[in-house]
């Protein structure tokens, strides 16, 4: 009777030590089979993110278009064809710019913009224009401007007043900026005064001197006036008709020069 039972028993426990076992070997290869099936599965860390990176261009072959990587081919830092900086404000597309010509050394007067030429500027350019054929290379303060010519100095803001240091020439090249279209409309009416006194004063002479007074001009644009009688002159010419034209091309030189500032 002892014998069955302790078989009974010893049978029993082997059956349960069975299961335990088989249990143990089935959790062992569920496990494996789950590594080996996240093996299997695609890194999906990267991909999942560059696909939807790379829809624009889908060929970066899951690589993250990093536009501040500087391996990046397409990083506009790097490329010299390219050299906006991503990270200048002023290369913002939305505010119209895009950084280009920002450099100030590079502006241009715009006088559409508002912005107006020095004066003395306007003399240079005149001056250069003319060569060794100026000679209006006396500056007179604003005594002469005032009590010769007649312009009201509260009417200025800028100027130069040359004549001819050789007594010779009576050549006279006077450029007023006025404060503004009031005070330009007084000066050009100082300076029209001023021209006719100097015609006026050359009517006994006919002289090639003559023809280029008598041929001034006072030219205005804007708030700028000036008085042109410039140029080279040529006493061989007899015909007195051919000597107006040629004082007229020679006061045109300056009126040109004057034009292409306010352009």
């Amino acid at each position: 009777m002892r014998v069955k039972k302790f078989l009974r028993f010893l049978f029993l426990a082997c059956v349960v030590l069975s299961l335990c076992f088989v249990t143990a070997c089935n959790r062992n290869n569920n496990g494996n089979m789950n590594d080996d099936n996240l093996n299997d599965i695609p890194n999906n860390s990267n991909n999942g993110t560059n696909n939807g990176m790379n829809d624009n261009n889908g060929t970066n072959n899951g690589e993250i278009n990093d536009p501040l990587d500087p391996m990046n081919p397409n990083d506009p830092i790097d490329d010299p064809l390219n050299p906006v900086d991503p990270m200048t404000p002023n290369d913002d597309p939305n505010n119209g710019n895009n950084g280009d010509n920002m450099n100030d050394d590079n502006i241009v007067p715009d006088n559409n913009l508002g912005v107006m030429p020095e004066i003395n500027s306007i003399f240079d350019a005149v001056s250069g224009a003319y060569g060794e054929d100026f000679y209006a290379t006396s500056e007179n303060d604003e005594t002469f401007l005032t009590e010769k010519v007649g312009v009201d100095m509260a009417d200025v803001e800028s100027f130069f007043c040359n004549t001819a240091m050789d007594t010779t020439h009576p050549d006279v090249f006077i450029g007023v900026k006025a404060k503004d279209s009031a005070a330009a409309d007084s000066v050009e009416t100082a300076l029209e005064d001023y021209r006719e006194s100097l015609v006026n004063g050359m009517k006994a002479d006919d002289s090639a001197n003559s023809h280029k007074i008598n041929n001034s001009e006072v030219v205005r644009h804007d708030d700028y006036v000036f008085l042109v009688a410039l140029g080279r002159t040529d006493d061989s010419i007899t015909d007195v008709g051919d000597a107006v034209t040629f004082a007229k091309d020679q006061i045109k030189i300056a009126v040109d020069k004057i034009a292409e500032f306010f352009e």
